[in-house]
């Protein structure tokens, strides 16, 4: 549950970031990500905070970023928007596999319940066989 409100909150940061005319027109360096999360109560408390502005400059000669172009000499992107797409990412791919190994927990543990339900049914009838073979009632055969 956890792992989902970063990646909705990461989303609409995103989003929001992505369509923001203030971001397009700054450089974004040493800034961070705040990922806070309380689980003391059934209501887990998430959220995702962006820091460190301190070196987040507005650009001079009216110039825009994209945030996703490749770095080179002289052309001040940041890679922000890149950097939160790749970890957005790999949130995804924890959710995922979190997901798939909760699924396959879930499916030994009801295996399990079946494999014993089965195994308790037939230990059941041995016995109440057993039972009437030596009280009299019936014989059996092998």
């Amino acid at each position: 549950a956890i792992i989902s409100k970063f990646v909705n909150m990461l989303t609409e940061l995103r989003r929001a970031f992505s369509q923001s005319a203030w971001l397009e027109r700054r450089e974004v360096v040493g800034s961070s990500l705040l990922f806070v999360y309380d689980d003391a109560t059934d209501d887990t408390h998430a959220d995702v905070k962006m820091i460190d502005f301190a070196k987040t400059m507005l650009l001079p000669d009216g110039r825009r970023l994209s945030h996703r172009a490749p770095w080179s000499v002289g052309n001040r992107e940041d890679g922000f928007l890149f950097g939160l797409d790749n970890l957005i990412a790999v949130w995804e791919r924890v959710l995922s596999r979190s997901s798939a190994e909760d699924a396959a927990r879930q499916g030994h543990s009801d295996g399990h319940k079946d494999r014993y339900a089965h195994a308790h049914a037939h230990a059941d009838a041995d016995a109440h066989a057993h039972s009437r073979t030596h009280t009299g009632a019936e014989t059996r055969t092998a």
